[in-house]
Order: structure tokens, then C-alpha cells, then sequence
């Protein structure tokens, strides 16, 4: 390399996705009731993980920790793991990261005492596909839908004129 090159350093990127334990509480109803109290709050029961550019998935869950009992909430050593993740990371890209995955991580990094990993930017693909469709005008979930069930999708206008379509 020569002296007027500049190496130029490739950002590390994540991509990721995160589920939890439901919250767990009394209430009086089934369908759209206020909780009258909690008995255990939600936590990470499982994350999965891989850097761009690397073929190697890393997946972490809650029973994968020395300790674990059935039924445990205790999820320190596993978001532990995710906070060395996020650390490392320049940009960390999630479905609806910027809603749930992110939130939630930083949510139980502060609960746990860890202090905020080292900055990184986020790309959330939900807001992509919805900006995207937004433009060309179809419900998201709809879209969302022809394409898990595999099936065709054709908006038409009232006048029976095809506005767009998905096949």
C-alpha cells in the first residue's frame, strides 16, 4: 500500500432477531383486561445472530446456560452474550429492530447494571418493506401475506382497472 492509499476499515454489521417470554400475571378476564399484577416480567428467552460476511450463525437461548431451570427468567448470562455483540458492533440490522429488538436489549442491559455497549447505527427492515409498499400503494401485511402463502396479489380500482400486482 502505498503512502497516499488509505485503508479503509469495513464497517461490522449484524444482522439479528430476538424473542422473549410472555409477561405472566393475574387478571380478571381473557380478552383485553388490565393486569392486576405481575407475577414475572417478559425477558430474552433466545437470540440469534450473524455478522455480515461471516457464514457462521451464533444462537444463544436461555436453557444453553449453566443453571437453567425449566421456567427460569433469569436471562443475565444470555444477555450478557448479546451485549458483547452489540458492542462489537457498527450497525445492527433487525425486523422491527427499532421497535422490539433493539428496545428490548437495551431495556435488559439497564435492568441487569451493564453500561450502553459502544455506539452503532440500525437498519430496521420492517420500515424498508413498508416505505417500499407504501409507495406502490399495497397494505404491508397483505403483501406479507401473498408472499408466505405463496399466492398472487392484485390491487385493482373501483373501476376493475389493475392499480398493481404481485405474482
Amino acid at each position: 500500500m502505498s503512502e497516499t492509499q488509505l485503508a479503509v476499515e469495513q464497517p461490522k454489521i449484524l444482522v439479528l432477531d430476538i424473542e422473549t417470554l410472555p409477561n405472566q400475571g393475574y387478571t380478571w378476564g381473557r380478552w383485553d383486561q388490565n393486569v392486576i399484577r405481575f407475577t414475572q416480567e417478559s425477558c430474552v428467552a433466545t437470540w440469534v445472530a450473524k455478522w455480515l460476511g461471516d457464514n457462521k450463525i451464533i444462537s444463544k437461548a436461555l436453557p444453553d446456560y449453566p443453571g437453567y431451570m425449566p421456567g427460569s427468567y433469569d436471562d443475565r448470562a444470555l444477555i450478557q452474550d448479546l451485549w458483547n455483540l452489540f458492542n462489537e458492533a457498527d450497525v445492527i440490522i433487525a425486523h422491527n429492530g427499532d421497535q422490539f429488538d433493539i428496545k428490548v436489549a437495551t431495556g435488559r442491559f439497564i435492568l441487569h447494571g451493564l453500561k450502553p455497549p459502544s455506539p452503532f447505527k440500525t437498519i430496521d427492515t420492517k420500515k424498508m418493506v413498508k416505505e417500499v409498499l407504501v409507495t406502490i400503494r399495497i397494505p404491508s401485511t397483505t403483501f406479507v401475506a401473498c408472499l408466505i402463502l405463496g399466492t398472487r396479489f392484485i390491487q385493482t380500482s373501483t373501476s376493475g382497472k389493475v392499480v398493481s400486482k404481485v405474482t
